[in-house]
């Protein structure tokens, strides 16, 4: 993941009928994308249907001939067009209009005044859920994996995306996160332990049946020389780190995995721990999904290496979502 460039300026196509709107938005969005516009309908898909499509579309619905809803039908409905992200960005504000607006397509529905940073940040996520659509198609054909396997782990996780793009509760979005890595990976359990102020990392999410006791694991842990626990280890080195057999491997501390068995009256075999790291330095947490034995024969069930490029992907991308989403609590 990373030869491909995801700070290349993208282009956005502003459409709206009123100049006003037109210069208000292009300066909030012009030090950050190229930004071309159009005043109308027609105009817009003549741009869309150019050489040089833009890579995501700010549409007002109430213009002169052609609606947004109109303009926005005809671009996905056609074959080359219909991967562009549409937002729709209007002054129509009753809960039919925007039902009507995400049916046709749209990625989202913004209503005017919309505040510029939440306009920023929605920009931002969308863009980002299509370039990993792109970055993962093109890994879906370079992989020896067959192409239906592949194409069916890319359509999980940009689905993922965009679900994780709607919520906006911290905590059903760590939910969300844990429950679609535990189902790309076929495991039993995940669990999520966020970053803190305090340089630890704090257990803040699981999808076990029962309570988990409070677990802090100071990262210091991991800079002792001694045996570190392998979460802090995975976050200070981010680095994914995948274990077999928790009772054979000595690379690591299971203390805190054995107190935690021990609440939930389950027994960890294997698990994979994925680092969340936004924009390659900023760590958000760990990601940790484990397995115990087979029911049926008795055996470890371990994780798949080739497994790992999809459960990075679904992380680094869940990353910048929540990263978006705390950063507009703060606005």
């Amino acid at each position: 993941m990373d030869n491909f460039d995801f700070k290349q300026k993208a282009t956005l196509l502003l459409v709206d009928d009123t100049p006003a709107n037109l210069a208000l938005m292009s300066d909030v969005l012009n030090d950050h994308y190229k930004v071309k516009i159009a005043t109308g309908g027609e105009r817009a898909l003549e741009i869309v249907r150019s050489a040089t499509p833009p890579d995501l579309i700010l549409l007002d619905i109430m213009m002169p001939g052609m609606d947004g809803y109109k303009v926005c039908e005809a671009i996905k409905s056609d074959p080359k067009t219909w991967g562009i992200p549409i937002i729709f960005l209007t002054a129509k504000s009753e809960r039919h209009d925007e039902e009507k607006g995400l049916a046709l397509g749209a990625c989202d529905y913004l209503t005017k005044p919309a505040h510029p940073a939440v306009v920023l940040s929605r920009i931002q996520t969308h863009l980002q859920l299509k370039n990993y659509a792109s970055y993962l198609e093109s890994m879906v054909q370079a992989r020896t994996l067959t192409l239906e396997q592949n194409s069916a782990q890319l359509e999980r996780i940009v689905a993922a995306g965009i679900d994780f793009s709607g919520e906006q509760d911290y905590s059903k979005l760590l939910q969300r996160i844990l429950l679609a890595g535990q189902s790309l990976l076929h495991c039993d359990a995940a669990r999520f332990f966020r970053m803190t102020e305090q340089s630890s990392l704090q257990l803040a999410a699981h999808t076990h049946a029962c309570g988990l006791p409070e677990l802090v694991l100071p990262l210091q842990d991991a800079q002792n020389g001694g045996v570190p626990e392998v979460v802090a280890f995975c976050a200070m080195h981010r680095q994914t780190v995948l274990i077999d057999a928790i009772p054979q491997d000595t690379r690591f501390d299971p203390t805190r995995t054995l107190e935690a068995d021990h609440a939930t009256h389950y027994q960890t075999v294997s698990c994979m721990n994925v680092p969340m790291v936004h924009r390659g330095t900023l760590v958000l947490g760990v990601l940790q999904f484990l397995n115990a034995l087979d029911a049926g024969n008795a055996r470890v069930v371990p994780f798949s290496r080739r497994q790992v490029q999809f459960i990075q992907s679904l992380a680094t991308l869940a990353a910048s979502i929540l990263a978006n989403l705390l950063n507009r609590t703060r606005i």
